[in-house]
């Protein structure tokens, strides 16, 4: 069953996301994670593996920890990139 989520942070390692309720799976649970861009067409979709999840109550909901499969990174050529590319201003 899908679970919808929102995107929170990426790196080249992995992401985090944050899901509505609790996440009951353990950590080492592989999933498959797929993300839409907001302001085009462009949908990627990436095998990941449960890091971590955090329930915050404030939100209700959980903070999931997601890293690509061991020796792997987030794959080039996707809107991703012009994410990842972003330089923050001093």
């Amino acid at each position: 069953m899908p679970l919808h989520v929102n995107l929170w942070d990426v790196s080249e390692g992995g992401v985090c996301v944050v899901a509505k309720g609790e996440i009951v799976d353990r950590p080492g649970t592989v999933m498959v994670l797929e993300l839409h861009s907001g302001v085009g067409v462009e949908n990627v979709r990436f095998e990941m593996q449960l890091v971590w999840a955090a329930f915050d109550e404030g939100c209700y909901g959980t903070f999931v920890g997601l890293q690509f499969p061991e020796g792997q990174t987030l794959p080039r050529g996707t809107f991703l990139d012009r994410y990842l590319s972003l330089e923050l201003p001093n």
